[in-house]
């Protein structure tokens, strides 16, 4: 069992979370048994301390929980809810109210290929000083796979993000599909080969 209080910060994944919080955080883990991994959260996120008494920031206040399982050695799943509320408009600035349901997980089939994947749901208010209240309502998801085995590593990647997907405590880039590929050869101690490509696009939509 493991309690923080104060400066927080916990990653459940990249739509779901990965943002610093002034609040309190409990973790569960057990490595020794196959009890699920559990992690609960809330707070204000606030950049610095001097926001609470002083320098004028949104409010935004936000609460996570996040559980994971091992149901092998090589296969975990794992499901987290992200709600954020903002009070106090400062300088025009859009205040979001909602949520994000994010589920991810990670097989490992064979010794040094790893597959990644993860779906995210997103139930968003957007009130905005100009335009009034948006709803946005979309979905993102990715699938990754990596082959590491001396002396190449390939990573393979496929994205696509909704229009109306807004990820407010994690990262995501709206309105874009994209995939993308790597590979590294290393052929001595001192000479590494490295070859990348990268596809996108936007307007998913067509508008």
């Amino acid at each position: 069992h493991t309690f923080n209080l104060g400066d927080t910060y916990e990653s459940f994944s990249k739509y779901a979370l990965n943002t610093a919080i002034k609040g309190a955080a409990y973790h569960y883990h057990d490595s020794t048994n196959r009890a699920p991994e559990i992690t609960l959260l809330g707070g204000i996120a606030y950049s610095r301390w001097d926001n609470f008494w002083g320098t004028d920031a949104t409010e935004r206040k936000l609460y996570g929980a996040r559980i994971k399982q091992d149901l092998t050695e090589n296969l975990w799943l794992a499901a987290s809810v992200v709600v954020v509320n903002d009070d106090d408009r400062y300088f025009g600035s859009a205040l979001y109210d909602g949520s994000t349901l994010t589920f991810d997980l990670e097989y490992r089939p064979l010794p040094g290929l790893t597959i990644f994947g993860e779906t995210s749901f997103s139930h968003i208010e957007e009130d905005s000083s100009t335009s009034g209240t948006v709803k946005h309502n979309g979905s993102a998801y990715r699938l990754a796979a990596t082959g590491d085995q001396d002396p190449s590593r390939v990573v393979l990647e496929y994205e696509r993000v909704g229009p109306d997907y807004l990820s407010i405590a994690g990262s995501a880039t709206p309105d874009r599909e994209k995939a993308k590929a790597s590979w590294r050869y290393k052929k001595s101690r001192r000479l590494t080969i490295n070859t990348a490509f990268l596809w996108y696009r936007d307007n998913l939509d067509g508008q």
